[in-house]
């Protein structure tokens, strides 16, 4: 079974090279096997609301699955995530501040919450 993963390379001790005489899959299965695993893994609809700050903030550090959304109403964040995934972006919405306000998903804004509630208990 082939399957999708995010490693971070800094904690890695060594990586090899496949030899390139070895091809598991195209370059055009690959991106297809890609686009599939995006599909089905971030399958969680999400938006915020942003201030300008907010969105300078995203500018300076998103992700490919997150797009900044301009229009009459204001400044927006939209992307899906993975269940597995949610407290990567909850923390990562708590860096922004008070430039972001969760709009949805209710799982999201609810982990939101317990997260600012048990770091304001260390208070």
């Amino acid at each position: 079974m082939k399957r999708w993963f995010v490693l971070r390379l800094d904690k890695f001790k060594v990586v090899k090279q496949l030899k390139p005489d070895r091809v598991i899959m195209s370059k055009n299965e690959l991106s297809e096997s890609y686009q599939e695993y995006e599909q089905k893994h971030y399958c969680i609809p999400y938006q915020c609301l942003l201030t300008k700050a907010g969105e300078q903030k995203v500018k300076y550090n998103s992700y490919p699955i997150m797009e900044v959304i301009h229009n009459r109403q204001g400044i927006y964040l939209n992307g899906s995530y993975n269940k597995e995934e949610l407290h990567y972006l909850v923390d990562y919405l708590i860096s922004l501040g008070s430039e972001v306000k969760i709009i949805k998903s209710r799982e999201l804004k609810e982990k939101y919450l317990e997260k600012l509630q048990r770091i304001i208990q260390q208070y």
